[in-house]
């Protein structure tokens, strides 16, 4: 069994302990790009909490979607809150927008009206823009 599966199986195992007597209930679950599929969303779900997941390169189609949502988001419909913070010799620039209109997260290889992510409520992006000296880089998480 490929090592991805015994995660995700460990991860499932892992959740239900967690939730038994409504332990996760009313709680914030957030796992890496590994658990972001509706398995592991609906065990969350199921449990009573909600989810915090990350998209990474590794899901290049699920990636592309959420990169589109914002690039073609109509105007009024993403949240923006930008923040500064200077320290440890650098200079960051954090601008955190929210889609919360996630109503088109189904897949082409899904069944109609089928969401991806189940209960998924929005879309988190956060850009990092740093200045460490002369030089600048981006991340986009």
């Amino acid at each position: 069994m490929p090592d991805k599966a015994n995660e995700l199986t460990a991860i499932l195992v892992l959740l239900a302990r967690l939730a038994e007597q409504d332990g996760l209930r009313g709680a914030l679950v957030s796992i890496d790009t590994i658990a972001t599929n509706g398995t592991i969303a609906k065990a969350i779900r199921d449990a009573g909490a909600d989810y915090l997941l990350a998209v990474k390169a590794n899901q290049p189609s699920l990636r592309a979607e959420v990169e589109a949502c914002f690039a073609d988001a109509p105007p009024g419909t993403v949240e923006p809150h930008a923040e500064h913070d200077k320290g440890h010799g650098r200079i960051e620039q954090r601008t955190t927008s929210v889609v919360r209109e996630v109503d088109w997260l189904s897949g082409e290889r899904r069944f109609p009206g089928e969401l991806r992510l189940p209960d998924a409520a929005s879309i988190v992006r956060v850009e990092a823009r740093i200045q460490r000296g002369e030089k600048t880089h981006t991340e986009i998480r």
